[in-house]
């Protein structure tokens, strides 16, 4: 005969068992989950930040870079209209 004392495990504690491991790995998923989605969107806004920065550099930019391109073809307007009508005037002198 055996001397050692056999520890009868019921069916009730094994499911009992089975239940608290079960919400211990569901707790810790889920905290896990939970931290790694605050991390992820604490780093989007950031990022987002610093790009919708760089954006408004590259517009305000874009839109100096327009209004120099503008005066400039303004200007070269200007300078063809003139030689425009001085030519005018010599080509009428030479073919009146």
């Amino acid at each position: 005969m055996s001397t050692k004392k056999t520890k009868k495990v019921t069916l009730r504690t094994r499911i009992n068992t089975g239940l608290n491991t079960a919400k211990k790995v569901i707790i810790n998923t889920n905290d896990f989950a939970l931290t790694t989605t605050e991390g992820f969107i604490g780093e989007s806004l950031i990022v987002a930040e610093q790009w919708q920065n760089v954006t408004k550099n590259a517009i305000n930019g874009g839109l100096k870079l327009a209004s120099g391109q503008q005066d400039l073809m303004f200007e070269a307007l200007e300078v063809v209209k003139g030689q425009f009508i001085y030519s005018k005037k010599r080509v009428k002198k030479l073919f009146a």
